[in-house]
């Protein structure tokens, strides 16, 4: 049902699309241009450069010669992009997860993790307080998941007794993992867990004390409460957040449409009430009630 589900709410975010902006969408689910994928205001010199060298190749053509990933309507960085990059010159107004103060906001941000492939973040926020990685959700949370990890994240090795990884809630989870990799279906954890390495050890205790979070912000249809793989997601992020809560990294949650709402609500910049009506005649729809499962 999921398949089906993930297909319906495709289709909602397409005619979503097809209501609010002036562009076509010409293959199954892409828009032809990068530009055409952008909300009002938002030129590509907020992020293009932000992309360059990230390894998830988001605004390259594709090796089939269709357009990038980032001009799927459901694509999630393109949904990032839409969502933070006009604060990018506003980013000491700029506030989420009870983190404010920052000095840059940047989108596609690789983090070293000391042992293989950085993980790589939609959004990376850094200040003299505070550090906060996101990691942007649209439709993948409809795809089942399970939990795998190389041997490399078992941290073992030399000098690996003096990692503090070791001694994380993010690591005992990852070990939890390795017996029951269907613990979360809806929820992909182990990407988090991966990000925690690298966000541990891009930003270690050792350096001048900053508050790190991993937040994940995601999005879903209005009548979210309809449907159950939706509130089965949202379960998932409480026990989740139960399992890692203590943490140096802490993990925080929020969709989308209450990260709007609570912007409606801000007094400024003057700029951003609109720019939330038009995320919300983006992005706001709803999935057909007959397929709530």
């Amino acid at each position: 049902m999921t398949k089906s589900l993930r297909g319906a709410a495709a289709t909602a975010l397409r005619n979503a699309y097809n209501h609010a902006a002036s562009a076509t969408i010409e293959s199954p689910g892409y828009v032809a241009r990068i530009e055409d994928n952008l909300l009002p205001g938002i030129d590509r010199e907020l992020f293009v450069a932000d992309f360059d060298g990230a390894g998830g190749s988001e605004l390259k053509v594709r090796k089939d010669g269709h357009p990038p990933k980032f001009c799927a309507v459901h694509s999630s960085a393109a949904l990032a992009v839409n969502t933070f990059a006009l604060w990018k010159s506003h980013s000491g107004e700029f506030g989420i997860f009870g983190a404010t103060e920052f000095e840059s906001l940047r989108f596609e941000r690789p983090c070293e993790n000391g042992f293989g492939t950085p993980p790589t973040l939609d959004v990376l926020l850094t200040g003299p307080r505070h550090m906060v990685g996101v990691e942007s959700k649209c439709l993948e949370y409809f795809d089942d998941h399970t939990a795998t990890f190389s041997q490399v994240y078992d941290l073992e090795g030399d000098h690996s007794e003096n990692d503090e990884r070791r001694g994380s809630a993010w690591f005992r989870e990852l070990k939890s993992l390795r017996s029951a990799p269907q613990k979360y279906v809806r929820l992909d954890a182990a990407q988090l867990i991966k990000h925690y390495m690298g966000l541990a050890h891009t930003f270690p205790s050792t350096t001048p004390p900053r508050r790190a979070i991993l937040g994940y912000v995601f999005w879903e249809p209005e009548n979210w409460s309809e449907i159950g793989a939706c509130l089965q997601h949202r379960e998932e992020l409480g026990a989740f957040s139960e399992a890692v809560a203590g943490d140096r990294v802490a993990f925080r949650w929020i969709s989308y449409l209450d990260l709007w709402t609570t912007w409606k609500q801000l007094a400024g910049p003057a700029w951003l009430a609109g720019h939330v009506d038009a995320l919300r005649r983006r992005y706001v729809t709803k999935v057909p009630v007959t397929l709530r499962a």
